[in-house]
């Protein structure tokens, strides 16, 4: 019984240490870089692009988002893995899924990409890795 009570104690006690505990400040941008994808994500379905403008810096939108191609019908689906809050960015980690009609064409394409948004105000800034406005093909 004592080997089992040591054992729970030594267990209890290592629980906990090295966490890293995130700010409810940080929690908030995260939250609202998280928001603005999503509008993106739901302006791009519905191919919005004047009102894409809105939501990202002139060079985000010239290099990333003005040269989307035509579609009939788009479906994004977007999996935030992780969220850095810098000093003046946020960099938003996403695995994307997509499907676009065009015609009777279909392609479905999936990817990984960083959102690279500036925090005040919030827009989207740049898009690393593989981006999924550049589709369908």
């Amino acid at each position: 019984m004592k080997k089992v009570l040591l054992v729970l104690l030594i267990v209890l006690l290592s629980c906990g240490k090295g966490e890293v505990k995130v700010t409810p400040e940080e929690s908030r941008i995260a939250g609202s870089a998280m928001e603005v994808i999503e509008q993106i994500r739901q302006l791009y379905q519905g191919n919005a692009k004047s009102a894409l403008k809105e939501l990202s810096t002139p060079e985000g939108y010239l290099g990333h988002l003005s040269a989307t191609k035509d579609f009939d019908t788009a479906s994004l689906a977007f999996t935030s893995k992780w969220v850095d809050v810098k000093d003046s960015t946020i960099e938003v980690n996403v695995a994307w899924k997509g499907s676009w009609k065009k015609g009777d064409s279909v392609s479905n394409e999936k990817g990984l990409c960083t959102f690279v948004l500036t925090r005040q105000p919030m827009k989207l800034t740049r898009i690393l890795g593989e981006n999924p406005f550049n589709y369908p093909q």
